[in-house]
């Protein structure tokens, strides 16, 4: 059995700077909660959505939490807290306030190249184990491998402006 290539991530394979700032920030484990729960969507974490968690948590008798997913009246944040868990959204509303989080499909293209460099074995052509591994069909495996490795590069446009 192959290990579990989100062992290997690190804040570098990362494919944005909002889920870069959030690892930093709150940490690499809800970043990687994140990618695996949520591929595809985007959201705000809302500059006030921690003050509004103790408000709710205090009218039910919990000064102090815990903090519980009735907690949150807000729909896109009750989703996200019963999909990734209480504590990654408790989490963002700490740590990372008014954070546009964007969450690609295919994010760890560099992670998965580097973990089939690591794990394929055409000699025993392992492929459907280190694909189950990375959780993509054969073809997407054989995209992968036959599709260059791809250099990050981190520059912004000049009319950009970087929102971390």
């Amino acid at each position: 059995m192959l290990p579990d290539p989100f062992d290997e991530l690190t804040l570098d394979d990362l494919p944005n700077e909002a889920l870069q700032y959030i690892g930093d920030a709150c940490g690499l484990e809800t970043a990687k909660v994140l990618i695996k729960r949520l591929p595809g969507q985007s959201f705000i974490v809302p500059q006030t959505g921690f003050q509004k968690l103790i408000e709710t948590a205090e009218k039910s008798g919990r000064k102090n939490g815990p903090f519980l997913l009735e907690d949150i009246s807000n729909p896109t944040w009750h989703f996200i807290a019963a999909t990734c868990g209480m504590d990654v959204v408790v989490n963002l509303f700490q740590k990372a306030p008014n954070t546009i989080v964007t969450v690609p499909k295919n994010p760890l293209t560099n992670l998965f190249h580097r973990y089939i460099k690591v794990h394929y074995d055409p000699a025993t052509k392992n492929v459907m184990e280190v694909a189950l591994a990375l959780g993509v069909s054969r073809s997407f495996f054989f995209n992968l491998l036959n599709q260059p490795m791809k250099a990050r590069t981190r520059t912004l446009d000049p009319n950009q402006m970087s929102l971390v």
